[in-house]
């Protein structure tokens, strides 16, 4: 493929398509080779089965992708297309892939049928330039798993001193696992935190990125004394928990069993503190900016799940106003006629 400047100033790109030279004009550089990789692409598309085009993707994808979504795009890749991974793209229908979504989704979570088949779907929109239309399952609603507050001190006193760290730090100032693993004693100023590294696995083992998923995650944190105290002195390159993320889950899953919390994450301890901030009426962007979310979505959800002893909490409030206020207005005998 050759790209060259015409004198009109437009830019022709040259592509050998079956051993015949031919030429894609357009009035910029990228169009012009653009067009020539979508011809060139259609071409070999025809001899090209499924798993050709997923690992052509991932090819062309994994210099941008995140170390764990590339890890998982290759796992997926391997594990999940094995029934129609032999069928060539040209033969490929919109039936085929939705018996394919019926079939995988049996054995799989909604979610996880979505992922897979956003993955398929951009392979063959990039390589062979396909788009089918098809019916995904939906995803239901989560029901968040929000502990108490006495649920929260409990699992504090069942900690040792290393996973009481995280669990402060998850619970009171709405940390990931992942950052708190990444989390230096630098990082600590004062009762005020800076989050702005995530500690993510890697082919090559775990590695810190710099930042966060997203930008709304690089914030400040400010957390009562008893918290930064409990978390002692060191260096400023040393971590203050020093356990990876998959070890802080798995600490935590110990501990939930001791105190009666299965089915709470460690995850939920985030909107255990969202929660809280919420009962207290924080406004809401306040808990956004403090959660690191870079939309209130999550926390809408979370609030839906309020915490059974608030919720009790503030009916037990309405009853009593309404109680006071027109008990006494509804019981009175109606005046005789």
């Amino acid at each position: 493929m050759t790209t060259s400047k015409l004198p009109s100033g437009k830019w022709r790109t040259r592509v050998y398509i079956d051993g015949k030279q031919i030429s894609f004009t357009a009035s910029t550089r990228a169009e012009s080779v653009r067009l020539a990789t979508q011809a060139s692409n259609l071409r070999n598309c025809s001899r090209m089965t499924i798993n050709a085009a997923l690992r052509g993707y991932y090819e062309a994808k994994k210099g941008i992708l995140s170390p764990s979504t590339a890890r998982e795009y290759a796992r997926s890749i391997e594990r999940d297309f094995q029934d129609i991974g032999h069928i060539r793209t040209d033969k490929l229908t919109r039936a085929t892939l939705q018996r394919w979504v019926s079939d995988y989704s049996a054995n799989h979570s909604a979610k996880s049928t979505r992922n897979a088949y956003g993955l398929l779907s951009a392979a063959l929109d990039l390589m062979c330039d396909l788009r089918f239309k098809v019916e995904l399952p939906k995803i239901p609603p989560r029901s968040y798993q929000i502990p108490s507050e006495s649920d929260f001190k409990q699992a504090i006193d069942e900690c040792d001193p290393e996973i009481k760290k995280a669990v402060l730090l998850a619970g009171i100032g709405t940390m990931r696992r992942g950052e708190i693993a990444a989390l230096t004693y630098g990082d600590i100023d004062g009762n005020v935190i800076h989050v702005h590294a995530d500690k993510i696995r890697s082919d090559a083992g775990y590695i810190v990125k710099p930042m966060p998923k997203t930008s709304a995650s690089d914030r400040y944190i400010t957390y009562p004394s008893f918290v930064i105290d409990a978390l002692g002195h060191g260096k400023r390159n040393d971590p203050v928990v020093k356990i990876s993320p998959e070890h802080i889950s798995r600490r935590w899953r110990v501990i939930r069993k001791r105190c009666g919390l299965d089915g709470v994450r460690f995850h939920d301890l985030r909107h255990y503190a969202a929660s809280i901030a919420h009962s207290l009426g924080v406004p809401d962007k306040i808990i956004q900016d403090r959660g690191g979310w870079s939309d209130d979505r999550v926390m809408k959800a979370v609030y839906r799940n309020t915490m059974k002893e608030y919720s009790d909490q503030y009916t037990d409030m309405l009853n009593e106003h309404f109680e006071t206020r027109l008990s006494h207005e509804t019981n009175k005998k109606p005046a005789k006629p």
